[in-house]
């Protein structure tokens, strides 16, 4: 105990906390020491209820190190596990003393990745821009048709004009396929929304540099999580392209779009929402569902292209007979507009 002692007095400094006194253990609180433990490893850092708990290092008798937060005394939150030359073995989120997932920094630019949410399953990829300073974040959310390379080039697009783009697979963490688009709205929706926002908390721990504002851009049943996410107050502003404000159909009846997930969610925290729409959408009805959905969201921006379908900036969508130059691109530029306007 007089080692330990001593180590206590050395690292001080390198804590907030005071030094921790006396040499029972279990009277160690809201203190910083150093402490052979039992299976030989010793420990230096800060303690609570005699165990380790905050910032703290646990070196092994094989040399290996753990440097980390703690909690109740196992490995608890954002870590790194050395080998005993001093190379990573991993680094990232620990959770009940086990490793959960890779959270490492993202590189300074280029593409990374990884799985993140709720429970570290969601496949997600990350376009990083360019350049130092504060940076806006936005999910790029695809439609109920699963995740396809149009999503991958509006992110990298974004990426371009400074965006930190990340384009999630929602329906991978619940085996979900595009005919069990549905159950997105129903059985998993909590699940999926938990998941965003846990990837936007995620994703600002990760980041080089400060996060300064966060959206989301989605298709479709993208659109319905972009408006779900800013009524909420989740995000800082939405976008919807063509959204599923009904939920797939799921809403029927009178009345059933304002107990909707979306507009029973709206309060003063809601954030705006930029809406676009064709008059001619043949899977989300313009007059009963869009123009409604307008008239009650309480903050919201709204472009109609008359004539046009839904996916109408989808090239592959049927073939691309759906597909609208001038839409795609008056959407495009009235998106960035909307999403300076709001702090990007």
């Amino acid at each position: 105990m007089v080692l330990g002692l001593l180590w206590c007095n050395v690292g001080v400094a390198e804590s907030k906390l005071p030094a921790c006194e006396g040499t029972i253990l279990k009277k160690w609180t809201d203190c910083y020491g150093t402490q052979d433990m039992s299976d030989g490893a010793k420990y230096t850092g800060e303690w609570k209820k005699g165990k380790q708990h905050g910032q703290g290092t646990e070196t092994y008798t094989n040399g290996d190190k753990y440097v980390g937060q703690w909690k109740d005394g196992k490995k608890n939150g954002q870590g790194i596990q050395y080998h005993g030359d001093g190379t990573v073995d991993k680094e990232g989120i620990f959770k009940g003393g086990k490793f959960q997932a890779d959270l490492k920094l993202l590189p300074s630019s280029g593409k990374w990745e990884t799985k993140l949410g709720k429970s570290y399953q969601m496949p997600v990829t990350i376009y990083i821009p360019e350049g130092t300073g504060a940076k806006p974040l936005i999910l790029v959310i695809h439609t109920s048709g699963g995740l396809n390379q149009s999503e991958h080039d509006y992110a990298m697009a974004l990426q371009k004009e400074g965006f930190l783009s990340v384009v999630p697979d929602f329906y991978a963490p619940y085996g979900l396929t595009p005919p069990q688009k549905k159950l997105t709205w129903t059985k998993f929706r909590k699940d999926i929304h938990n998941d965003f926002t846990a990837i936007i908390s995620q994703l600002k721990s990760m980041s080089r540099e400060p996060i300064k504002k966060v959206f989301a851009v989605g298709f479709s049943n993208g659109g319905y999580w972009a408006a779900a996410l800013a009524a909420r107050g989740d995000i800082d502003a939405g976008v919807s392209y063509y959204g599923a404000y009904s939920e797939g159909g799921t809403l029927r009846g009178r009345g059933a779009l304002e107990k909707g997930s979306i507009l029973s969610n709206t309060s003063s925290k809601s954030a705006p929402v930029l809406m676009f729409h064709g008059t001619e959408d043949s899977a989300v009805p313009f007059k009963w569902v869009a123009e409604k959905f307008e008239r009650l969201y309480p903050d919201i921006e709204a472009h109609y292209y008359d004539g046009v379908d839904h996916a109408y900036d989808k090239k592959i969508k049927k073939g691309g007979r759906y597909y609208n130059e001038e839409a795609t691109k008056d959407s495009w530029i009235k998106t960035l507009e909307f999403l300076r306007k709001h702090g990007a």
